[in-house]
């Protein structure tokens, strides 16, 4: 798997993106990205209707985590896009 992700060293970075297991076709980005179906009604389900915001957050961390647009994101917010720590930001409308 070293050679399949390009690392040099045993060092990897927060947010790095893996590729894990065999076979030819690259990881995808975002796994929840290609889920349909119940599964997919499953991991919206999941998603809280808000959120406060952790040190070193960022509206696409965010976004990518609960498999949301950040677009609808900032628009449920009043087209905020900085976050401050301790913020507590809407993921979904009511």
């Amino acid at each position: 798997m070293i050679h399949a992700n390009g690392i040099r060293n045993n060092h990897i970075r927060i947010g790095q993106v893996l590729r894990i297991g065999g076979g030819k076709k690259a990881a995808s980005r975002n796994p929840l990205s290609k889920v349909s179906g119940n599964a997919a009604t499953a991991a919206r389900s999941t998603t809280p209707a808000s959120y406060t915001v952790r040190k070193g957050d960022t509206l696409h961390s965010i976004a990518t985590r609960y498999n949301l647009n950040i677009n609808e994101i900032k628009r449920l917010n009043n087209g905020t896009s900085n976050l401050k720590t301790g913020q507590t930001i809407r993921l979904i409308s009511s």
